[in-house]
This record gives C-alpha cells, sequence and structure tokens, in this order.
C-alpha cells in the first residue's frame, strides 16, 4: 500500500500521484505476503512552476531610475531581466536607467527546477519635461515702520 503523506492512499502497483501544494512530502510504501511485510520510505519535494511577473515604473524621464518590482512565484528561483536595450540583470527587482528616449520591451526569464517562465511589459522613457517660459518675481523692498 502507498501513503502519498498527504491523506491520499492507493493500493496500485505503480500509482500515479498528483500533490495539491508545494512541499515535502513523506511517501510510504508497505508490501506484504504470507510471510511478512516490508517498509520503503522516501521524501518527495514538491515544487511549483514558475509563473513570471513584476509591475515597472512607467512612463519614465530620460535620466531617472525605472524600478522593477518582481512578483514572480515558484519557490527558489533564478532571474533573467533584459531591458530592450542591451543591458541586462540578474537581480531579483533591479533598477534601471535608459539612455534614451523610446519604448523599450522589459522580458524577465524566471526559471526553477521545473520550469522556466516569460514575462514582458513596455517601459516608455520620456524626454523631461522643461518649463517654456521663465518666470520673474518682483522684488519689493518697503521700509518698517519704527
Amino acid at each position: 500500500m502507498w501513503d502519498f503523506g498527504d491523506t491520499i492512499t492507493s493500493t496500485a502497483a505503480n500509482p500515479t500521484h498528483l500533490y495539491a501544494a508545494e512541499g515535502d512530502y513523506t511517501v510510504t510504501l508497505t508490501a506484504q505476503n504470507a510471510v511478512g511485510s516490508d517498509t520503503a520510505v522516501a521524501v518527495v519535494s514538491v515544487v511549483a512552476a514558475p509563473q513570471a511577473s513584476f509591475t515597472a515604473t512607467t512612463p519614465v524621464a530620460l535620466g531617472e531610475a525605472t524600478a522593477f518590482t518582481n512578483t514572480s512565484t515558484g519557490g527558489a528561483l533564478s532571474f533573467w531581466w533584459d531591458f530592450g536595450d542591451t543591458i541586462t540583470s540578474t537581480e531579483t527587482s533591479p533598477s534601471h536607467t535608459y539612455a534614451t528616449t523610446g519604448a523599450f520591451t522589459v522580458t524577465l526569464t524566471v526559471s526553477n527546477a521545473v520550469g522556466v517562465d516569460v514575462a514582458t511589459a513596455v517601459v516608455e522613457v520620456i524626454a523631461p519635461v522643461t518649463p517654456g517660459y521663465t518666470l520673474f518675481l518682483p522684488i519689493i523692498v518697503a521700509a518698517l515702520p519704527e
């Protein structure tokens, strides 16, 4: 008899089992016949497939850093960021300053022991806003009463 460590059991010789959640499960196989029984125990680690996702500050003015917040899930992950301008990073939640204006497709690739997933978003880098006028304030000089 198989005990999968999550309240599910089976009497099949070679069963398959799908776990509902991530975690470590103690799997027990007990075999018996007319002369006795024997038990084998193993720990199975269940890891979810990665799900890539992130947010970014956009639009951003040229020369200002864009902050990327990684919201990916799936256990122990590795990260690969491509900022769309030949610059890359392996940080979890990096920031990046673009050298030119434009629309840049940012790609986050996440991976773990069971798979890979990709998320993309467009970051718009705009020219800084500068006022088109000069403001002159009057200088007022007044004598204080004595």
